[in-house]
């Protein structure tokens, strides 16, 4: 998984994550000891946060580092394979899906299909 893939699909995570627990930017920035403009940013998957502030992201949000991590690869893997049902240029795509992808539906249609994958996912788990 590239980089820039995996913070889109953090940024997704933590995004509704917050959300859920009826914070602001500025709260959860408190929170983790950041500002609002750093979780703004990840959030927008613009930036990877460091070991320090993943820890505390995911402490925030009662889970360990693992579970954060796990939580971003299971987002992952549901984008894929909603991708891959939407286009078949992108299921005929080995290993790359996510330039495939990219460049099927751009880069709005994109964080559109991840945001569904990760609300599928969180919805999945509230049953």
């Amino acid at each position: 998984m590239s980089q820039q893939m995996y913070s889109m699909v953090l940024g997704r995570v933590v995004a509704y994550l917050r959300q859920q627990h009826g914070w602001n930017q500025g709260e959860l920035a408190e929170r983790v000891d950041s500002t609002q403009s750093t979780i703004s940013r990840v959030e927008r998957g613009e930036v990877l946060p460091d070991a320090l502030l993943f820890r505390e992201l995911a402490t925030a949000f009662d889970m360990t580092s693992d579970g954060l991590h796990d939580k971003v690869d299971e987002a992952t893997k549901r984008a894929e394979a909603m991708a891959k049902v939407a286009s078949p240029s992108v299921k005929e795509k080995k290993g790359d899906w996510w330039g495939a992808a990219l460049a099927i539906v751009g880069a709005v249609g994109l964080v559109a299909l991840v945001g569904a994958a990760v609300a599928a996912l969180m919805g999945d788990e509230k049953k």
